[in-house]
């Protein structure tokens, strides 16, 4: 599910009907564990799990859970670009070899990614896309993240001050999710809208 992007302006307020969180402007997954597996898929279905080993210890958080996340690297507690893009063309060309394994867990000292998780698709084998994602989240906000691994991004209460916070930390902006909304697998909807704040000279972020 995409957010419809909009002007800071038409970020809707009413925090009764939705919810606030960071844009965090990483590379969007789908994080599948079930029996004790970590599939780590691109929304293009690129199987990522190879290039990101400091996320196995994912596979025994959950016995089974589908996860909406973003991959993150974080310099100086924003979302660096240039990091992220790094590691994921670390292992690209000799993508399943020793060389790319080494080079994926060496890539993974020197610049570590963050897994940030969004929504819940499914947990213990049940299909949460028709709930509203209130219901999703009070069920995200219930799983215990797995140390450094993996983080569940914060929900804020008002729109207009995570506008301005995230805008004075150089955070890449903010998603308002209508409370009420059913996840809708590939489509831009309008039930979730993002505000991109404007990229200096040297900003910029790594698309999800």
């Amino acid at each position: 599910m995409l957010a419809t992007p909009a002007a800071a302006a038409d970020v809707p307020t009413d925090a009764d009907a939705w919810a606030y969180e960071v844009k965090w402007d990483g590379v969007r997954v789908l994080a599948d564990v079930h029996e004790g597996e970590l599939v780590l898929r691109s929304c293009t279905g690129r199987d990522l799990g190879a290039a990101f080993p400091e996320l196995a210890a994912l596979a025994g958080a959950h016995p089974d859970v589908l996860l909406d996340a973003e991959l993150v690297a974080l310099e100086g507690g924003v979302p660096s670009a240039a990091a992220l893009a790094g590691r994921l063309h670390a292992t690209g060309a000799a993508a399943g070899t020793r060389a790319a394994a080494d080079a994926a867990a060496r890539a993974a000292r020197c610049a570590p990614v963050t897994l940030v998780a969004v929504d819940v698709l499914r947990l213990y084998g049940v299909e949460l896309l028709d709930r509203p994602w209130q219901q999703r989240r009070e069920s995200l906000d219930r799983l215990l993240p797995s140390g450094r691994a993996w983080q569940v991004s914060p929900v804020y209460p008002d729109a207009a001050a995570l506008l301005v916070g995230t805008l004075e930390q150089g955070l890449p902006g903010v998603v308002a999710k209508r409370r009420a909304s059913a996840y809708q697998p590939g489509r831009r909807s309008p039930d979730w809208v993002e505000h991109a704040h404007p990229r200096g000279p040297a900003g910029g972020g790594a698309g999800a």
